[in-house]
């Protein structure tokens, strides 16, 4: 397969992966509840699916220093999915340091693998937007602290509703909205592939076509 064409059904876990990430992002989006265990609990839905998917990828790049950047992603993602989910009871500091260590990592090594294969495969690309919004992710929770606390109060019709704004309530947002953010792009990645592979098999139909055609004449 000629490198400006997409390895062929690399769509498919990417169009998976997008679904994962869209769906917790938007459970958490509307969950009025954005407790410590909610954020645990989808970055180990999170961290083990998307190890999976990534793992299901690293079978269709053959022998390839890529390929052993995406094993090692999906494992670490994988572990770190575990550990959320047997940590699901813990404090909001714990919930910081995952997400900030998932997303690095991860981040990281999914920039590095777009880097890698950076004029070698059309799919660099999603690699490398993936690598970005992720680190950006770890970024974001890097720089919260653990006992941020902001007080807001709005009056509605004669009624003052007060609230607090938690490092809790904002890392479970981060998550939510990079959820979100990322599965738009991987969605958007996905079918971009699979168009692109459906014409490049038309069009190599064709060219098929055309030679026996030539030589029965």
């Amino acid at each position: 397969m000629a490198q400006n064409q997409p390895l062929r059904n690399i769509w498919i876990p990417q169009l998976v992966r997008a679904a994962l990430l869209l769906a917790t992002g938007l459970v958490i989006t509307f969950l009025a509840n954005h407790e410590t265990w909610i954020g645990l609990l989808a970055l180990g839905v999170i961290g083990i699916g998307s190890g999976l998917l990534v793992l299901w990828e690293s079978k269709l790049l053959g022998r390839h220093l890529g390929s052993v950047l995406a094993v090692t992603q999906g494992l670490i993602s994988i572990a770190i999915g575990i550990i959320a989910l047997t940590l699901a009871g813990s404090e909001v500091r714990t919930l910081l340091f995952l997400i900030a260590l998932f997303a690095g990592i991860t981040g990281l090594l999914e920039l590095f693998r777009g880097l890698v294969f950076r004029g070698l495969r059309v799919e660099s690309k999603d690699w490398l937007g993936v690598g970005v919004l992720t680190c950006l992710l770890a970024m974001a929770t890097v720089f919260l602290p653990a006992d941020f606390s902001n007080p807001w109060s709005v009056e509605e019709h004669g009624v003052i509703v007060r609230g607090v704004v938690t490092a809790q309530v904002v890392s479970v947002g981060f998550i939510g909205a990079w959820g979100v953010l990322t599965g738009v792009y991987l969605a958007i990645a996905a079918f971009s592939n699979r168009w692109s592979s459906e014409r490049a098999n038309t069009s190599s139909s064709s060219r098929k076509g055309a030679t026996i055609e030539r030589t029965k004449s």
